[in-house]
């Protein structure tokens, strides 16, 4: 068996155990830290501990894990490659010829598969668990899932019409003082107006209530009145309601056909969500670029002992994770692109890795 396999083999074991056991301490830290702070609000709603413990946290864990996997592999590969370095294995790895790429390249192929990992996890599995858990803080922390509107809603229903609902009761699926108006390239042909439009789930249909309806021609109009009108309105409940957490409920292909029913639906403000998919997207990329930086940090300070690169990787760690939060805001004021705002702190911090990589290889980190 070559040495090659053998560095491989020992670098994939140690860093999956490494990391398996650092997302086990994060995520009972992250529980605890949770639970104290929803503990009177599960006490004042009458949540079961069962549905405590087998909705909430059982489904809250995948997010959990997708949070802090990028914290637990950079921990894990300043102590493992920092570890090695004090021991002066990677000295005699580069003594016996063995390039620095060379060397990184198993911790690189870790946090490589780990971002693939995550992002189909996070494409296809961890929205199924964060729309139970959503499910129950709606019920049971109901402060938790805020609403992106409330009061006045307006939807463009079609090319030609547009909806405007006073007050939507998500809850009962009812819409109070409705109106829709529906006009030509020239004028307005038709205005509708109802007390009430209520959502009939057997039917899939929207029922109007005390209903006053007007048709424009040319020089007159004709006025309609019913107190009952059965409606061919091709939007759905959940197109009248959007919270700040829909996004984080959707597979990729869901999140896609949300964003682009939004923008049919004529509705504003669509920089939010689109920031929070990119922002999605780009995640699993922190991963990658912690472990070029974990591994350049810890072979490259050994001098300095393991109290430095802690406190390193630390601050690395919060400034990553403050810059990310500083970019959003922009991306969704519209101020940069949701892409540019939600790649610009991978962006920068690759060319931290790169500049860190260039200054090891120069010795200046010796």
């Amino acid at each position: 068996m070559d040495k090659p396999f053998i560095y491989w083999r020992s670098v994939l074991i140690k860093m999956a155990g490494a990391t398996l056991l650092l997302l086990g301490v994060l995520v009972v830290i992250f529980v605890l830290m949770d639970f104290s702070e929803n503990s009177d609000d599960f006490t004042d709603n009458g949540a079961p501990l069962n549905l405590i413990l087998g909705v909430y946290y059982l489904n809250y864990i995948p997010e959990m894990i997708r949070l802090v996997l990028p914290v637990a592999i950079f921990v894990g590969t300043l102590f493992l490659a920092g570890r090695w370095s004090e021991r002066l294995e990677f000295t005699a790895y580069r003594a016996a010829g063995v390039p620095e790429r060379k060397l990184l390249a198993p911790f690189l192929f870790f946090g490589v598969t780990c971002a693939v990992l995550l992002s189909s996890a996070d494409a296809f599995l961890i929205p199924e668990s964060n729309l139970r858990r959503f499910d129950f803080e709606r019920q049971y922390l109901s402060g938790k899932s805020e609403r992106l509107e409330s009061g006045v809603v307006f939807r463009q229903e079609s090319e030609q019409s547009i909806l405007n609902i006073n007050f939507y009761d998500a809850l009962n699926q009812y819409g109070y003082q409705m109106q829709l108006m529906e006009f030509n390239e020239e004028s307005l042909t038709k205005w509708t107006k109802a007390s009430r439009m209520i959502w009939i789930d057997s039917l899939s249909i929207w029922r109007l209530r005390q209903v006053e309806q007007r048709i424009f021609s040319e020089n007159s109009f004709q006025v309609i009145e019913e107190n009952l009108v059965d409606t061919t309105l091709s939007i759905l409940p959940e197109d009248l309601l959007r919270r700040s957490n829909d996004m984080y409920q959707l597979t990729y292909p869901e999140a896609v056909h949300y964003l682009q029913s939004l923008k049919r639906l004529g509705i504003g403000d669509l920089q939010l969500p689109v920031v929070q998919f990119y922002g999605r997207v780009f995640y699993p990329l922190s991963i990658i670029l912690v472990s070029m930086i974990g591994f350049t940090l810890s072979t490259g300070t050994q001098r300095h002992g393991r109290g430095v690169q802690i406190a390193s990787g630390l601050v690395i760690s919060f400034v990553y994770l403050t810059l990310m939060k500083i970019t959003e805001p922009f991306g969704a004021e519209g101020i940069l692109h949701p892409a540019v705002a939600t790649f610009l702190p991978h962006g920068f911090f690759f060319i931290i890795a790169v500049l860190l990589m260039s200054a090891r290889r120069l010795k200046l980190l010796e």
